[in-house]
């Protein structure tokens, strides 16, 4: 698949961009609950390694880095300790080697100008 969707189903975000892909390109992405599948390190690595700083800054929130400056090795801890505390939602275009996060949304529409 070219796209990787990582979502929270309960999450209004994740439902809207949920079907704005299904309409946009359906059968070209995954859809990952990551509330109900445990993410591996190495996934996990994978996406962040896909993104930007401003995306890097938001995928854990900044609260959580406890002063600390985001890097991939501490998302990365802190995503392992806890993935609930993972940002929402995230697209991952394996095509274009990015990963974005959607706050605000038009970051993930932006994706398919």
């Amino acid at each position: 698949m070219r796209f990787l969707f990582l979502q929270k189903p309960t999450c209004s975000k994740c439902k809207t961009i949920l079907a704005f892909l299904t309409e946009k390109i359906p059968n070209q992405f995954e859809t990952i609950d990551y509330t109900t599948t445990q993410l591996k390190k190495e996934k996990i690595l994978e996406v962040i390694s896909l993104m930007d700083k401003e995306d890097l800054d938001l995928v854990v929130r900044r609260d959580d880095f406890k002063g600390q400056v985001p890097t991939e090795l501490n998302a990365l801890a802190e995503l392992l300790q806890d993935p609930l505390i993972m940002q929402r939602p995230i697209l991952v275009d394996y095509e274009k080697k990015k990963a974005v996060v959607g706050r605000p949304l038009e970051r993930i529409y932006d994706m398919f100008k």
